[in-house]
């Protein structure tokens, strides 16, 4: 399925040219996307082969979503939406009688991998390929269920049409897969007693995944930001779009984390967090590195020549000015949390001492 956003409709409707642009452009996406697929179930075989798994159907055909969008927009919903859809069509299919595959899909699991789904779309964003580079994602959304995912994209920049903007069409293609060797591999299914006792085996352990599966869509989302700012210093994302990227990025990671602060299952909260403000830091470092004496600036300098190097800098300086309030948020709530243990500490000493 291919979709246009609603301002490259816009550009078509408006213009001959740009309406003969998108159409080529589609038309050679569309043969990528056959390519595409190829390329990815060979890759699925291969992975399913390294994993030892034997016995995997595949209850659906590929999904295929196409997004065409300016560069500086970030519009997953679509996609995200058939995905979520053919989650909740493999979830009803689930059979009456004793624990099958389908039992391990959760309203959480589903919502956990959507958010891997959105991760990889930022992370074309964050890329700027215009080689039309392959990606590949296996997620095991829980016991027995698979969810694999490819993307890749192909920018058209056309000044004359589109003015500054690049235009980028993003291929996604999924699938589902089921595996009753990878239940049965399940830590204590075996040798669970009835099959309620299986049921809920697959659950809990579904619930940890999950849960794992959303950390690792947060810290994929902060390196995919990481990305932007990486573009934004070499010169191949102007101002205008790396701010309009950057802040549906952070939005999307502070819904996403409260949502994970909630979560019971979700027991490496330290360790993704430490990783997401690691992010932050580093971004910071190349800001302050790119912004320092020439000698000091390296891979990440701003060439002080030409005549854009004042405006170069001054959109560095706003950057800069973003990345440290997350900082700050966030050395603040490592404060609050290192008191707060501490109070708890000396609470419990206290009872300990009576």
């Amino acid at each position: 399925m291919v979709c246009n956003s609603p301002s490259v409709a816009r550009a078509a409707k408006h213009s001959e040219a740009a309406q003969k642009a998108l159409a080529e452009f589609a038309e050679k996406n569309k043969q990528r996307a056959e390519a595409h697929k190829t390329v990815f179930r060979e890759t699925i075989t291969a992975t399913f082969k390294r994993a030892g798994i034997t016995d995997q159907t595949f209850p659906f055909d590929n999904g295929i979503q196409q997004q065409t969008e300016y560069e500086s927009e970030f519009n997953v919903d679509k996609l995200t939406a058939v995905v979520e859809s053919a989650l909740k069509s493999l979830q009803a299919a689930s059979g009456p009688a004793g624990p099958t595959v389908e039992t391990a899909i959760s309203p959480e699991a589903i919502k956990s991998y959507v958010q891997v789904v959105e991760s990889i779309g930022a992370a074309l964003k964050s890329s700027g390929s215009t080689s039309g580079s392959f990606s590949f994602q296996m997620t095991r959304i829980g016991p027995g269920i698979f969810a694999f995912i490819s993307a890749a994209s192909a920018n058209l920049t056309d000044t004359e049409t589109f003015g500054t903007e690049t235009v980028s069409c993003a291929t996604y293609v999924y699938t589902f897969a089921r595996s009753i060797q990878d239940i049965e591999n399940t830590s204590g299914f075996m040798a669970a007693r009835d099959a309620a006792a299986k049921i809920i085996i697959l659950q809990t352990k579904t619930l940890v995944e999950s849960a794992k599966v959303a950390s690792d869509g947060i810290i994929k989302l902060k390196e995919a930001q990481g990305g932007l700012l990486d573009r934004l210093i070499d010169g191949s994302l102007t101002s205008d779009a790396y701010e309009k990227l950057d802040d549906s990025f952070q939005g999307e990671l502070e819904r996403w984390e409260k949502r994970q602060d909630g979560r019971d299952a979700a027991t490496n909260l330290v360790h993704q967090k430490h990783i997401t403000h690691g992010h932050d830091s580093t971004q910071l470092l190349k800001i302050k590195t790119a912004l320092g004496p020439p000698s000091q600036r390296g891979e990440f300098g701003v060439n002080d020549s030409g005549p854009t190097h004042s405006k170069k800098m001054d959109q560095l300086e706003k950057s800069k000015r973003r990345v440290q309030a997350r900082v700050d948020v966030a050395t603040l709530a490592n404060y609050v949390t290192l008191l707060s243990n501490h109070s708890l500490a000396a609470k419990r000493k206290e009872r300990n001492e009576d």
